[in-house]
Parts: structure tokens; C-alpha cells; sequence
């Protein structure tokens, strides 16, 4: 954790449009994995590039149309959540497909969102019920956690989720985020609003707003405010390692830090 803070706090200039390493394309969403790879999104497919932005793997939308949300904190596993129909379909590595599984089986009237957990299981939060769920790799229930607007002390609607150095965090758009341990345990809620393009790096929530980057600690709630200036045609960013990864309209742009 020191080792992130003292990282950007040698950050002093702007993050240039300039950088050595672009390719001109046009995606809508970006994400990173833990090898430095690049995904990036269209209402098509998603595409994998290395960590020089060199195009390996491609996946089509042709069955199910766009996902709802994507999962790629776990390099070999890439997951993808089709709410309309209420499937999720595990990727491999080359973004073939390994594993289609229909949550209907499950819960005919689920209004949730999911994730990969690091054991190899999966969490999913019913919006309409308000629960929390671990399923192993046979569906069976590990735990479940019912009326959790009780013990958050309110109604969520939540858009993602994500496991990160032992914790589960939970986001709404509305109200912020919700912050669990690995147990299920409600452990916090921060309220940061409106955020919905954000990259979790071990305790550590990056987001931009007023075209800065900021953090926050999801257990401590310290927030830093960094010497980086967002142009107004960034539409996405992501941190891989030592470089920043940015997306304009027209641009996958990645530089040093």
C-alpha cells in the first residue's frame, strides 16, 4: 500500500494525449488484469491486448448481445454477465468460451450482480431481494446473507461488484459504495455518488472526478487528491502497473507514470 502512495506522489505533471504507445480505435469501456493486459469494449465484443497494446484475442457478442458487466480481476477467467437473459459465460485466457451457465436454474426472478471470487467461486447480489450470495463452481449456495438493506441501513441498487485483497466491494451509483469481508460481513459504507468508471487496487478505490484522479481507502475512507489533470476526451482510464492506460474516442493511449 505504501509503495502505491509513494508512487503518485512523485506524479507532477499532467498526463499527456502524447503518449509512446496509442492505437487508433474506438471502444466504449476499458479494463486491465493483474498481467498488464488490456481489454477493451464495444456493444460487439471485447478485445485483448497486451501489455504493448499488440491485439491477441477477440470475442463476439453474436448470442446474447452486450454484457451487462464484466469481471477481469482474475487474469485466466474473464467473466461476462447477460442480464436480458440472465446467463453468464466464463472466458478463458484467448477469450474462448469455457463455461455458460444459466442463473434462471437458479432464481427465475434474479435482478442481480456478480462476480468472480479469488477461491473460485462466485458472489451475486439480488437487487430485488436485497441479498448476498456465494455459490461454489455446482451452484450450490456457501452463504447467503438475506435483508442486507438492513444491515446497510438502506435500499441499494447495486451496478458492480469486485473482490479485492480480501474484501468484496459493492457499488451503486446512487448512494456510493458498500464495502464486505470475504465472509459476507458488512464491514463500511463510503458515499461517493455519480462514480461509476473507478479500478480497485488492493485497499485502494481510483476514481476521477473534476478531471482528477483520486483515491480513497475503502477501510479507512482517506481520500487523496493526485497531481494528475484528465483532458475532457478521456472516456476511460485504468492503471497497469507503472503506466496509466487512457481512452478517448478515437484512442487506446498508454504512458509512463
Amino acid at each position: 500500500m505504501k509503495l502505491i502512495y509513494s508512487f503518485f506522489l512523485c506524479l507532477l505533471s499532467t498526463v499527456s494525449l502524447f503518449a509512446a504507445d496509442s492505437i487508433s480505435v474506438s471502444y466504449d469501456q476499458l479494463y486491465v488484469d493483474n498481467n498488464a493486459n488490456v481489454y477493451a469494449t464495444t456493444a460487439q465484443g471485447i478485445y485483448k491486448y497486451n501489455k504493448n497494446l499488440v491485439l491477441q484475442y477477440s470475442f463476439e457478442y453474436n448470442k446474447y448481445g452486450a454484457p451487462s458487466s464484466i469481471d477481469l480481476h482474475i487474469p485466466m477467467k474473464v467473466l461476462l454477465y447477460f442480464a436480458a437473459y440472465n446467463k453468464f459465460v466464463v472466458l478463458d485466457n484467448r477469450l474462448a468460451v469455457v463455461r455458460e451457465i444459466d442463473i434462471n436454474k437458479i432464481n427465475e426472478d434474479f435482478n442481480n450482480v456478480l462476480c468472480f471470487s479469488a477461491d473460485n467461486n462466485f458472489w451475486m447480489f439480488d437487487n430485488s431481494k436485497q441479498s448476498l450470495i456465494k455459490y461454489n463452481q455446482n451452484l450450490s449456495v456457501i452463504h447467503q446473507y438475506e435483508n442486507m438493506n438492513l444491515r446497510m441501513n438502506q435500499f441499494v441498487q447495486i451496478q458492480k461488484m469486485a473482490e479485492t485483497n480480501n474484501y468484496l466491494v459493492l457499488s451503486d451509483s446512487a448512494t456510493g459504495f458498500y464495502v464486505f469481508d470475504i465472509l459476507g460481513n458488512y464491514v463500511t459504507h463510503f458515499p461517493l455518488p455519480g462514480i461509476t468508471s473507478y479500478q480497485l487496487i488492493d485497499n485502494l478505490l481510483f476514481y476521477v472526478l473534476d478531471l482528477k484522479l483520486h483515491s480513497i481507502d475503502i477501510l479507512t475512507q482517506y481520500n487523496k487528491e493526485y497531481e494528475i489533470l484528465f483532458d475532457h476526451t478521456i472516456k476511460d482510464f485504468k492503471i497497469s502497473g507503472s503506466r496509466i492506460v487512457l481512452l478517448t474516442d478515437k484512442q487506446i493511449i498508454m504512458k509512463d507514470l
